[in-house]
């Protein structure tokens, strides 16, 4: 809640086997960054995810896998910046190597 809008991303499981990715704002479909994630397959970029449900949690993290972006999925979009401005950022759709684990999942999926 105590958090600038513009870190407020929106990156979350879809699936055990896919995941929805939000780059950091201010980026946008020609940002460099997002080319070369775009571009995985070309530039032979590995993509590990990390995660951890909450700060809560303290430094560890889980490791889910490796990703893949899903063909055609990265699309431009706006997220809310405070005093009503919006700022550029991109949602990349990803498949996640192995499927999740259902445990894990539930864990980390449940809000």
């Amino acid at each position: 809640e105590n958090i600038s809008e513009t870190i407020k991303y929106e990156d979350k499981f879809l699936s055990p086997e896919l995941f929805s990715w939000m780059t950091r704002s201010k980026r946008t479909l020609s940002s460099p960054e997002v080319i070369d994630i775009i571009s995985q397959s070309e530039n032979k970029i590995r993509l590990p995810l990390f995660v951890k449900k909450s700060n809560d949690e303290g430094q560890a993290h889980y490791f889910i896998g490796d990703l893949t972006v899903v063909e055609g999925s990265p699309i431009e979009e706006r997220m809310a910046a405070g005093g009503g401005k919006e700022v550029s950022v991109v949602n990349i759709r990803f498949i996640i190597d192995k499927p999740v684990s259902e445990e894990l999942y539930q864990y980390i999926a449940d809000t």
